[in-house]
């Protein structure tokens, strides 16, 4: 989960931190409050937040989305920019088919497991939890 509520009979730990960056079709790309095509993907209410505070002034974009994957097919199909993770770009970086904005800021969006409390299956949540963290260091660390 990105934002988590505090809930009894539940434990919330920190899974992961996922970096969002800015890309676009273009690399001369104008920032987001001067650009038309720029593609609003909402990340949370983390990202909201965060995003509200580096573009105080923005005008509403004219596409926002609620699906990360559905904003990264616009872009590809369309030409835009907008914030991605790192690990869902990098072959589209790596081609050439977006650029990073080096101007911009990174944006940090955090992810949590969330799970019962007591376990009543000790060994397999267990288990669950630690292949977690296994996939969660995996798809972050490069």
């Amino acid at each position: 989960m990105d934002s988590p509520r505090q809930m009894s009979g539940f434990v919330i730990e920190p899974l992961l931190k996922e970096c969002l960056i800015l890309v676009s079709t273009d690399p001369g790309a104008p920032p987001p409050e001067e650009n038309p095509n720029y593609v609003f993907v909402d990340w949370g209410d983390v990202f909201r937040a965060k995003h509200a505070e580096t573009y105080p002034n923005m005008p509403p974009p004219a596409v926002s989305v609620g699906l990360g994957t559905l904003g990264l097919q616009y872009i590809l199909k369309n030409g835009g920019s907008g914030f991605f993770p790192k690990r869902l770009i990098k072959s589209q970086l790596r081609r050439k088919k977006l650029f990073q904005l080096s101007d911009s800021p990174e944006i940090e969006r955090p992810g949590y497991m969330v799970y019962p409390s007591p376990l009543k299956d000790r060994d397999h949540v267990s288990q669950a939890i630690t292949g977690l963290r296994e996939v969660a260091a995996a798809v972050t660390e490069g």
